[in-house]
């Protein structure tokens, strides 16, 4: 009677674990990264539209040359950043939109090829 109460305890979770399947999902946040390879130490400030509302991150301080730092928690959709000068809290970059959809995001905040004086966020392709 044992050894059959044993097997068909076995074969029902058998059964279940051939049955229930899951799926991997896809995490609802995704984490932006932020390099500072600029002469200006900067603030980085970003912004999602949800629902009609802009839902902000927090402020990232980038110190000039050698700064990173990370928003984590982004949702999906189309991102905002605004970039500041640190000393004066002049917009140096106003509402550059990213795609944020279901991978990380690694940005560079680099001085523009054309105007050294203007700075412009772009993708980091690990140069």
């Amino acid at each position: 009677m044992r050894l059959a109460l044993t097997d068909l305890i076995a074969m029902t979770w058998l059964a279940i674990a051939a049955t229930g399947v899951t799926q991997a999902q896809l995490p609802d946040t995704v984490t932006v990264g932020f390099k500072n390879q600029s002469e200006i130490n900067v603030i980085v400030k970003g912004y999602t539209v949800v629902n009609g509302q802009p839902r902000a991150g927090a402020n990232l301080q980038l110190p000039k040359k050698i700064g990173m730092a990370f928003e984590r928690n982004v949702p999906a959709g189309v991102r905002y950043y605004t970039v500041f000068d640190a000393n004066s809290f002049r917009v140096l970059v106003k509402n550059h939109p990213v795609q944020i959809q279901n991978r990380d995001v690694p940005l560079v905040i680099v001085p523009s090829p054309t105007n050294p004086a203007r700075l412009i966020i772009v993708p980091d392709l690990g140069n």
